[in-house]
C-alpha cells in the first residue's frame, strides 16, 4: 500500500519497506523490508498494472485500487498518511471514479468510499 501511494506520488514518504500483497494460503514473508499484506486469490489481480521504479518492470496497484486499499486498511496506517492519500486522489485529474466504484463493490469498501470520498467527489 505505502509501495503503491509512493508510486503514484499520494505521499511525500519515502516508505521505509516494500508492500506487497499475496496469495493468503500460498505465502508467509517474514522478510523484514517487506511488510505483505494477504488477499484471497480472487481479488489479487483486481487493478493491477505493470509500472517502473528505478528502470525495473514491476506489478503495481492502479491508483483506484490502491485508494481502496488505504480505506480497507485506514486503521493500520499513519492518519497523516492517509489524509494525504485521500486529498492527492480527490485532486487528481486523472482519477477514474467508475474503476474506483467498481473496485469498491468488490473489495467491500463501497460505504467507506461514500464515506470518505463522496462529499468531493
Amino acid at each position: 500500500m505505502e509501495s503503491a501511494l509512493y508510486y503514484h506520488d499520494y505521499t511525500d514518504r519515502t516508505p521505509d519497506f516494500w508492500s506487497i500483497c499475496v496469495n493468503k494460503s500460498k505465502f508467509k514473508i517474514l522478510y523484514s523490508p517487506i511488510k505483505a499484506y494477504y488477499f484471497e486469490t480472487d481479488n489479487l489481480e483486481t487493478g493491477l498494472i505493470d509500472g517502473n521504479i528505478n528502470g525495473i518492470k514491476v506489478r503495481i496497484y492502479n491508483k483506484e485500487r490502491t485508494i481502496c486499499d488505504v480505506l480497507r486498511y485506514s486503521n493500520k496506517l499513519d492518519r497523516e498518511i492517509f489524509n494525504k492519500a485521500i486529498q492527492s486522489y480527490v485532486k487528481d485529474p486523472r482519477r477514474n471514479i467508475t474503476a474506483l466504484l467498481e473496485y469498491g463493490k468488490r473489495l467491500r469498501v463501497s460505504k467507506k468510499i461514500q464515506t470518505w470520498l463522496g462529499v468531493w467527489l
